[in-house]
């Protein structure tokens, strides 16, 4: 009996540093439509989490990497976290390091303080992808808003919705998509996009060998798009398994991610 407790409590103890204990990824994209190498930072799901006092150990390691640009996708709050001061601190501080392109998540569309959220973090700096586009050089940059903003949650309403934002949007170049979503990769390539950053699946919260996530929001049991990478014809799409925790607290054998994505011209 006393061995059992003695190992919960360590196996509660590795989780809890692990679920603090940011890793950094790397991966590298080659295009012939590029020139010039630009390296991306890609952030998703914080949730309003701490990493370090003021998320000074979040704030160091992408300071550390030394981005061009940084990419949100979406769930930079949480429903059930209200303290909005935090992440604003985050943000002036991150900006500091390079330009902010953000896209919302289904937390941002649960909130009804959202509207002025937005506005902050537009005086901070933040550009607001809102299903537009922006051109970052040789990048054609394009972000959705997450579907919950139209709708209560229904797949078929949801897909519906984003085909109809994307129609909207002309492409052209190098396309670079933001949004939150993963399971809708396959809308996503049908636009031909080169290159998709989304999150949202927290990397199947319960990660284990041979079988990889468990759980995640819409996907449900073993969910088919939790980390890495995934390709579609030409596009290819990065999942971040995030920061931070929402309804269920604790991630295992999954620890929170930073994405560094170097784009590099082919050949």
């Amino acid at each position: 009996m006393t061995l059992i407790i003695v190992l919960i409590i360590a196996f509660l103890v590795y989780a809890i540093y692990q679920n603090k204990n940011v890793g950094i990824t790397f991966y590298e994209f080659f295009s012939d439509k590029v020139e010039k190498e630009k390296r991306i930072v890609h952030l998703s799901d914080i949730h309003n989490d701490l990493f370090g006092k003021n998320n000074i150990r979040l704030i160091e390691l992408i300071k550390s990497v030394n981005p061009d640009y940084i990419f949100l996708t979406g769930d930079l709050l949480d429903s059930r976290r209200t303290n909005v001061y935090r992440c604003y601190y985050l943000i002036e501080k991150i900006i500091k390091i390079a330009p902010i392109y953000f896209v919302t998540g289904n937390h941002e569309s649960r909130k009804t303080f959202y509207p002025k959220f937005k506005e902050k973090l537009i005086e901070l700096g933040v550009i607001v992808l809102d299903n537009r586009k922006i051109k970052l050089e040789e990048i054609n940059l394009v972000g959705i808003d997450d579907p919950g903003f139209k709708a209560k949650p229904n797949e078929t309403v949801y897909r519906k919705i984003i085909d109809e934002q994307l129609k909207e949007i002309e492409l052209e170049d190098f396309n670079v998509l933001l949004a939150h979503r993963p399971q809708y990769f396959d809308i996503y390539a049908k636009y031909d996009f080169d290159l998709v950053f989304t999150g949202h699946a927290h990397g199947g919260q319960i990660r284990l060998p041979y079988i990889g996530g468990l759980l995640s929001p819409q996907q449900g049991i073993l969910p088919k798009y939790t980390i890495g990478i995934y390709e579609s014809n030409n596009t290819k799409m990065v999942v971040s398994r995030g920061l931070g925790n929402s309804q269920f607290p604790l991630r295992v054998f999954n620890n929170p991610e930073i994405v560094v994505v170097d784009i590099k011209k082919a050949g």
